[in-house]
């Protein structure tokens, strides 16, 4: 892969069907994702961050948006919500 895109619902508190295992940090997994995809291409960078915001208010789906761009420094979207034009630019 060339660009690896993160998917992330904010209001999971758990691995699904897992509940003993927490869910690890967004840079947690950006950076073991990143780490195996480099095994086959050196130069692959993580270009965006979609999020399944259907549990969340519009309001907050926003909010939530934009504190994980802000923190993670790539576009982030909620696809279904808001069109995934910003993760498309981000592959340009």
């Amino acid at each position: 892969a060339d660009a690896l895109v993160l998917c992330h619902e904010p209001t999971r508190t758990h691995m699904r069907g897992l509940p003993h295992f927490s869910l690890p940090s967004i840079g947690d997994c950006m950076e073991r994702c990143l780490e195996t995809a480099r095994l086959t291409n050196p130069d692959v960078q993580c270009t965006g961050i979609a999020v399944n915001s259907l549990a969340l208010s519009d309001a907050d789906a926003r909010e939530c948006v934009d504190r994980i761009g802000r923190e993670h420094g790539v576009p982030v979207v909620d696809p279904i919500r808001h069109g995934a034009g910003v993760l498309v630019d981000a592959l340009a």
